[in-house]
C-alpha cells in the first residue's frame, strides 16, 4: 500500500482513526506500507524503517527500533527565573536545551509573538505551521527540511 500525506488535512480524530487503519492493514492483513509524510509522528507510529530524500537521492536510512534504542531521552524543563546560564551548563553535560528566549526569538522570526499566548486550539492551520518552523529553528539546526512549507498558510503569509 502506497500512502502519499495519508493525513494531511485531518482533524485530530479522523488522524487517529486513519493511522489506526492503516496500522490494521499492516499488521492483521500482512500489508506492506511505503508513507510519504512530512509529519514524522505519524512515520514513527506506521512505519518500521525511514528513508530521507533530497533532491531525489536517499540521503538517510534508518531502523526506526535501531534508533530509539540508541537515542538520548528528552526532558522538558519549566525554569523560573533567570535561565541565561541554562544552556551552558547543559552543553556541559553534553545535552541540548532550547531556553525561552531563543523560543521567543524563533516565534519572532516566524511572526508568531504576539499570538503566543493564544491556546493553539485557536490557531489556524497557517498559524500551526509557523509554530512548527519556529520549533525547528529554535533548535538551531544545520539543515531545515520543508516540505510543503506553504500548504495552509493565508495569501498574506504566503508574500
Amino acid at each position: 500500500m502506497i500512502l502519499d500525506e495519508p493525513t494531511n488535512g485531518l482533524d485530530p480524530a479522523a488522524r487517529t482513526r486513519m493511522l489506526q487503519l492503516v496500522r490494521e492493514m499492516k499488521e492483521q492483513h500482512g500489508m506492506s506500507v511505503v508513507m510519504c509524510s512530512h509529519l514524522l509522528r505519524d512515520v514513527e507510529e506506521i512505519c518500521d524503517e525511514v528513508v530521507i530524500l533530497n533532491d531525489g537521492r536517499i540521503v538517510h536510512h534508518a531502523d526506526l527500533e535501531e534508533e530509539r534504542r540508541a537515542n538520548r531521552r528528552f526532558v522538558e524543563l519549566d525554569v523560573s527565573g533567570d535561565d541565561s546560564r541554562l544552556a551552558d551548563a547543559l552543553r556541559e553535560q553534553n545535552a541540548e536545551g532550547v531556553t525561552e528566549g531563543l523560543t521567543w526569538e524563533a516565534l519572532g522570526q516566524v511572526g508568531m509573538n504576539e499570538a503566543a499566548h493564544r491556546k493553539v486550539a485557536a490557531y489556524s492551520k497557517g498559524m500551526r505551521q509557523r509554530v512548527r518552523l519556529a520549533q525547528a529553528i529554535a533548535h538551531n539546526p544545520e539543515v531545515i527540511i520543508l516540505d510543503e512549507p506553504l500548504n495552509g498558510l493565508d495569501p498574506l503569509a504566503r508574500a
